[in-house]
């Protein structure tokens, strides 16, 4: 079925002059919406790799919905759904949170120590490349955006690669996100690219991108969160005996989180 929306672009607000927005043509609702919002969002990734999801494309953009004898969107059966995945998120929210208690789930930060990013990781600027530079293949293409781990394109330049193991960070446009990237890729030059000066895993290093994506806050309403300012930027770290930063906690503590968010949905897939 069509999107069952009119869309429309907002004039004279240069902020959001890449929005859409749209006006349902039916009854709208927040679960009838909540429902709706991931198939618009995946009838938008043919679109991920382009300039645009223009507003004509968008008008004819097609999303599969659950239909009544009549052969129309069946708006109460949505509804009745997503109040009972509602229903089913808050019972395992708060089966989390009972677990989480006196866990290591429950961090606390006061007896963490303050780290200049400069201390901990080598930063470096992106590279420019152009879309007619830009060739076929299948290199991750990192750009300024809070989506997709950064991936905006697919390229077959490899003259700048940075390698995996490294985190990119969003200096520009989506200021601030960070993302842990486990394979080679080019970063444009929109991102800096933090090299590890410690023995890092995948685990140690994922502890730190919501710390990074903090720090990065300040800068969310500037122009950009320059090289020099992400260098001197502080986060704030567990510490051990001696004052220096606790690898093996960290380490430890990703770890476990992990095993639980894999129990959790484990759970909650059975029980859908």
């Amino acid at each position: 079925t069509f999107l069952p929306f009119r869309s429309y672009n907002i004039d004279n607000q240069p902020i959001i002059d890449t929005v859409n927005v749209f006006r349902p043509l039916f009854s709208l609702n927040k679960y009838i919406a909540l429902f709706i919002a991931p198939l618009i969002k995946a009838a938008g990734t043919n679109y991920v790799y382009k300039d645009k999801w223009k507003q004509d494309d968008m008008k004819r953009a097609e999303i599969k919905l659950p239909v009544d004898a009549d052969g129309q969107p069946d708006w109460a059966y949505i509804e009745q759904y997503m109040r009972q995945m509602e229903l089913k998120a808050k019972r395992h929210l708060k089966s989390l949170l009972h677990d989480a208690d006196g866990s290591m789930h429950k961090v606390d930060t006061c007896k963490w120590e303050s780290f200049k990013l400069d201390s901990l990781f080598d930063i470096v600027k992106g590279s420019r490349l152009t879309k007619q530079d830009m060739k076929e293949g299948n290199i991750n293409y990192i750009g300024a955006t809070a989506f997709k781990n950064g991936i905006t394109n697919k390229i077959g330049n490899a003259e700048h690669l940075h390698p995996a193991g490294t985190i990119t960070v969003s200096y520009n446009g989506s200021v601030g996100q960070a993302f842990y990237q486990d394979s080679k890729y080019w970063a444009t030059d929109d991102v800096n690219v933090l090299y590890p000066k410690f023995q890092g895993s995948k685990n140690l290093l994922m502890f730190f991108l919501p710390l990074i994506k903090a720090a990065g806050r300040n800068f969310e309403f500037s122009d950009k969160w320059k090289l020099e300012d992400m260098k001197q930027a502080e986060i704030k770290l567990p510490v051990d005996a001696q004052g220096s930063p606790d690898w093996a906690y960290m380490e430890r503590y990703m770890q476990d989180i992990e095993k639980e968010a894999k129990k959790r949905l484990h759970t909650f897939e059975a029980e859908s």
